[in-house]
């Protein structure tokens, strides 16, 4: 009689079941993160952003993130009202955006968050 797979696995010291389980889990662990991103990435619609309204507030505006999303939103037709400490910033930020993206209406206001 040919031996099963369960004989074979039964023969095996704990140990080395233990050490497979493991190794088995983690692998399925690490293939559904991978899954999950590829999913969220290529192939799940982007959300439409219109639906929440046509104005986006963007504190920080002027450097950094909150810049680069600026451009990100005003890309994705949003109108911006731009928040920042820096009104020469500001008024630097609006019209490059203004310039690349000229059907979006833009607001600033120079405004320090203070907690």
């Amino acid at each position: 009689m040919l031996p099963t797979c369960l004989d074979y696995l039964i023969a095996q010291p704990l140990w080395i079941i233990l050490i497979s389980s493991i190794g088995f889990l983690s692998f399925v662990k690490n293939s559904t993160i991978l899954l999950k991103w590829i999913f969220n990435t290529l192939i799940k619609p982007s959300k439409d952003l219109t639906s929440y309204g046509s104005w986006a507030l963007v504190t920080g505006s002027t450097d950094g993130i909150g810049r680069a999303f600026a451009f990100k939103l005003a890309e994705k037709g949003l109108n911006l009202v731009l928040v920042s400490r820096n009104l020469d910033k500001l008024n630097r930020v609006s019209s490059e955006i203004q310039e690349t993206y000229p059907e979006v209406e833009i607001r600033v206001f120079e405004l320090g968050f203070v907690g």
